[in-house]
Formats: C-alpha cells, sequence, structure tokens
C-alpha cells in the first residue's frame, strides 16, 4: 500500500478482521473439488471532520459482486428482472397468485384466511389476517 495514510488504512484493516475474528463472523474451510471460491476486495472509506480533515477511517471486506447466480449477471440492467422472474417461480408454487395491478404484490387465499406477500427489490413483507397461516407461509 503505497497511500500517504497506509499506516492508518492497515490499522482499519487490522481493526476489521480482529472484529470479524472476535464475532466470529465466519469459519475457514477448504472449497469443495471444483468448486471456485467467490473473491473479495476490501473498499475504503474515510469520513471528513467539521474542519475539512480525515476524522475516521473505514475498511470493509466484500464479496466480489461479478459472479452469476441462478443465471442471474449482478451489475447488468437485466439482472432485477431475471430475480423477479426466478421469485414469481417460486412464490407460485406456494399457492400466490400475482395482484394484476401491481407486479409486486401476491396474493394467497386460504379457506377464509387471506395473506398478501409484497416484494421490494430482495425485502419481503408477509401480512394476512390469521396468524396460523403466515406461521404455516414462512416455514
Amino acid at each position: 500500500m503505497s497511500d500517504i495514510d497506509s499506516d492508518k488504512w492497515l490499522e482499519v484493516i487490522k481493526s476489521e478482521m480482529d472484529s470479524v475474528d472476535s464475532n466470529q463472523v465466519w469459519t475457514l474451510v477448504d472449497p469443495p473439488k471444483g468448486v471456485k471460491p467467490i473473491g473479495c476486495k476490501w473498499v475504503y472509506k474515510y469520513k471528513l471532520g467539521a474542519d475539512g480533515e480525515v476524522a475516521v477511517f473505514k475498511a470493509r471486506l466484500v464479496a466480489n459482486d461479478t459472479l452469476n447466480d441462478l443465471g442471474t449477471i449482478y451489475g447488468l440492467k437485466q439482472a432485477s428482472r431475471s430475480w423477479n422472474t426466478h421469485f414469481d417461480e417460486v412464490i407460485w408454487g406456494y399457492d400466490f397468485i400475482k395482484i394484476e395491478y401491481d407486479p409486486c404484490v401476491y396474493k394467497k387465499i386460504s379457506g377464509s384466511s387471506i395473506a398478501y406477500l409484497v416484494l421490494y427489490v430482495d425485502d419481503i413483507l408477509l401480512i394476512g389476517d390469521d396468524v396460523k397461516m403466515l406461521g404455516d407461509i414462512k416455514a
């Protein structure tokens, strides 16, 4: 590292790795034969104080986001459509139907009970009038 503040960056990297270790974030294992591990990279960020000087140095270790998963190519504009199509196929298997006027809202009716599932990017909101039915859906 050749940055003028390299000693500070190395310090925050060490702090981050110590935190990962003490919180048991992961367990190192050998990958199965024929499986290519996901790469990673460091992302560096700093925050300025009121005086305009660097006040805080931050470093995060993140997974590379350039791999394919289930035919989705992350980072391309068609990735969200691919994810939504895949989600549709899965959720239909649980007897949900898509609401005609909103492609991100699904409905499931079972007897006198009803549940709605709202999809926003990769977050899900599940609401309904029967706690047992909602528990069965989550299981």
